[in-house]
């Protein structure tokens, strides 16, 4: 059965080999997880000091906040290794950290019935001969875990003496802030912002040297591939490495192993993104006829061939081809209306098509007059 075959390959790991990988690179964590981590100088500083400051009983809580896919989870992976190798120095004694809803509870003994439970008989904290001033708690998903069990999470916050270090997401975090029954300890706030896209270029190319084992895996990824999919990322990790792993799978349904401009256009098309570099490039290009027929089919929003015609001068079927050739240069969209077919400008990029037009069009003028 072909079904079972792949399966096996994927298992094995097969299916990667002839594209220069010994694994999948872009599964959602990376197995190498502080090796694959890159360097957030500024927010590092700040947790470190931050760090100091809740070992000495200063502030209780030290919140990570962060949009979905920003790379929080991978944030405090790194942390609590580097809190875990420095235990003595930092005056602690143990060091935990709990991933998600069903690990808090298994930790901390918590009935499915969570109305029943009162955590500040836990027997996990009990056992901490009462000292959980020297014990720091790293718990992934706080946010998730708060919205499921509000009361538990308040009441964890208030009577642990020790440190608590969770992800949140900024909405639910000021939701819980005014939540009328929690009480928020002291706390110094840990803000992850997107990431630029030299470091996304950074966690994509150290995603692609951990797992390749040949040097096929450069050819399906160039410089230029990379590159772009930073770019496609907007600073998320998480959107990062789910359009690499697309652009992979991409590559691997045609069983390519080299690409270009043109394929890695097609994929491009397929997930419905557009370049702001590409588009100049192709707005420089047009003919004059067709930098005007782009203009004008900008300010009336939507036309069909007929409209086109009567603004140029023109036949209907000059006016198709016109249309035509701008569609297929990703330039615009059509779609049946009225008994009729109308070419627009996707909304997704008209802005930038309206601007590099106006840059055209003054670079013309500049010109003529020379």
């Amino acid at each position: 059965m072909a079904f079972e075959e792949e399966l096996k390959k994927a298992i094995s790991g097969e299916i990667y080999q002839k594209y220069g990988f010994d694994q999948d690179p872009f599964t959602p964590i990376p197995k190498k997880k502080i090796e694959s981590f890159v360097n957030r100088e500024n927010e590092l500083k700040q947790i470190a000091r931050a760090i100091a400051n809740l070992t000495q009983g200063e502030i209780i809580h030290i919140p990570i906040l962060g949009h979905h896919g920003v790379g929080k989870t991978h944030f405090l992976y790194y942390v609590h290794s580097g809190v875990s190798a420095s235990i003595k120095e930092l005056g602690l004694k143990q060091v935990f950290f709990i991933e998600g809803v069903q690990n808090f509870k298994d930790t901390f003994g918590c009935p499915d019935n969570t109305t029943e439970f009162n955590i500040r008989n836990c027997e996990f904290i009990l056992n901490l001969n009462s000292d959980t001033s020297k014990v720091v708690l790293f718990i992934d998903d706080l946010d998730i875990i708060f919205n499921r069990m509000p009361k538990v999470v308040s009441d964890l916050m208030e009577i642990f003496k020790g440190g608590i270090i969770g992800t949140w997401d900024p909405r639910a975090w000021n939701a819980a802030k005014h939540t009328p029954y929690t009480k928020i300890p002291k706390t110094e706030v840990i803000f992850l912002h997107p990431f630029s896209k030299e470091h996304c270029e950074e966690i994509l190319t150290r995603r692609i040297n951990h797992s390749k084992n040949s040097e096929v895996a450069e050819q399906i990824f160039p410089k230029f591939v990379i590159e772009k999919l930073a770019i496609i990322s907007d600073g998320n990790p998480y959107k990062l490495t789910t359009q690499a792993k697309k652009y992979f799978n991409f590559m691997m349904n045609k069983q390519l192993i080299n690409v270009n401009e043109e394929i890695f256009g097609e994929f491009s098309k397929d997930i419905g993104v557009a370049f702001v570099a590409d588009l100049n490039k192709k707005i420089n290009q047009l003919t004059d006829r067709q930098s005007s027929v782009l203009r004008y089919i900008i300010e009336k929003i939507e036309v069909n061939a007929k409209d086109l015609a009567d603004f140029l001068g023109t036949t209907r079927v000059g006016a198709v081809q016109h249309l035509h050739t701008l569609r297929d240069l990703d330039l615009l969209e059509s779609k049946p209306k009225d008994r009729t077919v109308i070419f627009y400008v996707p909304n997704t990029i008209v802005e930038e098509i309206d601007s590099f037009l106006l840059k055209k069009e003054e670079g013309n003028e500049v010109s003529s007059k020379k």
